[in-house]
């Protein structure tokens, strides 16, 4: 009997490339994308997988007649959420994007619409009503207007509160001292004087 213990070998070492992460790939034909090219030359620009999800960048005129053609002849019968990005080094800097499910096949779907900083985007709501909330927090977070919406107003800050917190131009370190007075009848403290650049 060997009382040695048996030796273990080290692992190598991890090499200096990190390991590729998921990416997203060209789902090729698609009936949700071939349906809204048939229907509006153009309308979908591009579908992709991610991660066993499906992409459908789209046409932001086209979306209220999109959204009802997936609803009424795809039944996707559920817009489960909207939601923005901010890129702001981008052409478009703001990406609107609809969850939408199937309850009949368990399926679901994400489109995605690009923003030039001063376009609007029309509402969903009339479509399928449960948009009508998700639309009005992407404008509070993120400043994106949606045309049409019965009742765009902020839904999570006050009304009269300045910026949008989600655009990655946002400086959360900003304070109102004007609204905390008003609204919370705190004081802020004045601004700590910056600190002078040493003399060379």
């Amino acid at each position: 009997m060997n009382d040695q213990e048996p030796s273990i070998q080290p692992k190598a070492a991890a090499g200096d490339v990190p390991p590729a992460g998921p990416r997203y790939e060209p789902l090729g034909q698609h009936p949700v994308a071939d349906g809204i090219n048939r229907r509006w030359p153009g309308g979908c620009t591009g579908a992709w997988s991610f991660l066993d999800q499906w992409f459908f960048d789209i046409a932001k005129d086209h979306v209220v007649e999109i959204g009802r053609w997936l609803r009424d002849e795809m039944r996707f019968d559920m817009c489960a959420d909207v939601t923005a990005v901010h890129y702001p080094d981008r052409p478009k800097p703001f990406t609107v994007i609809y969850n939408l499910y199937a309850f009949a096949d368990n399926r679901r779907i994400l489109l995605r619409a690009e923003l030039a900083a001063d376009e609007s985007v029309p509402s969903v709501a009339a479509v399928w009503p449960s948009a009508a909330w998700p639309e009005r927090e992407v404008f509070d977070m993120f400043g994106i207007r949606f045309s049409g919406h019965p009742d765009l107003r902020r839904i999570l800050l006050p009304e009269d509160w300045t910026g949008h917190p989600l655009r990655k131009d946002y400086d959360i370190r900003a304070q109102d001292p004007q609204w905390i007075a008003r609204h919370l009848e705190l004081r802020v403290p004045d601004a700590a004087p910056k600190e002078e650049a040493p003399h060379e």
